[in-house]
């Protein structure tokens, strides 16, 4: 019988016995019934060079392991996911972050929802939560992002964007990922493609705790990945955005740069975020 969905867990710089998102996955795993309903695929963008690690030895029976010593990135790692839900014949693609926590009850309440959710939902995801600070999902932002209240849950009646941990996507609704957006923003863009399309979102009323780097300006983001951010932003809103939209990307940009002013010791991402807010970026270097 094939499995209702086949998870791809992306790695970067990290042993596979380090991924609190695998090691979460593994133990709500044996909870489950004798079979197993996910199916799963590990996706090493920077593997060690001395070889695989025990872990890698000790994965269930029918995980795929795959090593991109060239670092594709996200996209690529997602693509590779589509084809195996495809040769799985699962209906649904589940992406995940190595830094995702996992929890029973997520993956319940997700197990539950392939199965029943209407036809027309593309995207079943959780809530992401840090430091008890939602960041996804989130209204399509304006002036400023601004993440959906706490008791929304169910079929969302509008466009929203969110991010690409612990989301379920249906494979059917999926053409690929786009390349161009190798790392960042290719969440918005595949929200974006899905719900233009006619797909629609649920959102279950399970919460995830999920780390996000580019909070942490100076410490866990350094400037040239900050740069990456701001040119996917941009890309982001020449493809896919209104002239409206448009207007209030470089708003929101002038806004922020005000703000990492003041906060941000290091103003080479204050001076980042002005070049944006003015068109100045440089293009988006070729990969």
């Amino acid at each position: 019988m094939a499995p209702a969905v086949t998870a791809v867990l992306v790695l970067y710089r990290m042993q596979l016995e380090e991924s609190p998102c695998y090691l979460s996955f593994m133990e709500a795993m044996k909870r489950m019934a004798a079979r197993q309903p996910i199916a799963l695929m590990v996706y090493d963008n920077a593997p060690a060079m001395d070889g695989h690690s025990a872990a890698l030895e000790r994965m269930p029976e029918g995980t795929v392991y795959h090593a991109d010593t060239n670092n594709g990135g996200l996209a690529m790692a997602y693509n590779a996911g589509l084809l195996e839900a495809r040769r799985n014949g699962s209906q649904w693609l589940l992406l995940l972050d190595q830094d995702t926590e996992l929890t029973f009850a997520y993956l319940q309440e997700l197990l539950l929802a392939v199965g029943t959710v209407r036809d027309d939902v593309s995207a079943i995801i959780p809530r992401l939560m840090q430091d008890g600070v939602t960041h996804s999902p989130q209204q399509l932002p304006r002036l400023s992002h601004r993440p959906l209240g706490s008791a929304v849950t169910g079929l969302l009646p509008e466009e929203v964007t969110a991010y690409n941990s612990g989301a379920a996507l249906r494979v059917s609704a999926v053409d690929g990922f786009p390349t161009r957006y190798w790392l960042d923003f290719l969440d918005h863009a595949i929200f974006h493609t899905l719900q233009a399309a006619g797909g629609r979102v649920w959102l279950l009323a399970a919460a995830l705790e999920h780390h996000l780097s580019t909070e942490r300006l100076g410490m866990d983001a350094t400037v040239a990945r900050y740069r990456n951010v701001l040119q996917a932003e941009r890309d982001f809103y020449r493809d896919y955005g209104s002239p409206s939209d448009r207007v209030f990307y470089h708003l929101r940009r002038g806004k922020q740069t005000a703000a990492q002013l003041l906060r941000v010791q290091d103003k080479h991402f204050a001076l980042l975020s002005l070049r944006a807010a003015l068109g100045l970026l440089p293009p988006t270097p070729p990969r």
